[in-house]
Parts: C-alpha cells; sequence; structure tokens
C-alpha cells in the first residue's frame, strides 16, 4: 500500500493579516512554515510521496522552497 500525504496550502492569509506574502510561505526559524510541515513528513519512511495543493497564483512563493 501507497501512503501520499497532502499539504493543504492554498489559503491567502486574510484572518492572519499579513501584507507581505501568505502565512505558510512567511519564515519560522529560517525556513517557510510550509517547509516546517513537509520536513515533518520527508523524515518518515512510511511516506511514499507528499503533494501540495496550492494556490496558482502562489507558484512564485513556492519555486524559492529549497528541495
Amino acid at each position: 500500500m501507497k501512503i501520499f500525504v497532502i499539504i493543504c496550502a492554498a489559503g491567502t492569509g486574510d484572518r492572519f493579516n499579513t501584507n507581505t506574502r501568505p502565512k505558510q510561505f512567511l519564515k519560522l526559524n529560517n525556513k517557510s512554515v510550509l517547509e516546517h510541515s513537509i520536513d515533518k513528513f520527508l523524515g518518515s519512511s512510511l511516506i511514499d510521496r507528499i503533494i501540495i495543493a496550492s494556490n496558482p497564483d502562489h507558484n512564485i512563493y513556492l519555486n524559492t522552497i529549497k528541495e
């Protein structure tokens, strides 16, 4: 059986009230909030694939995430 993780990261962060970028792309300890979420699953041998559901308007931010 394959296990996929879907990380929902399509929000705009309106309630967070940030004017710079959506909150999932804000830095926290030198990594974006989204990177922290991804890292939790990368270390698991149980996970076969990580899928990020994102807003197409946020591709500019997604392209800055390190592999």
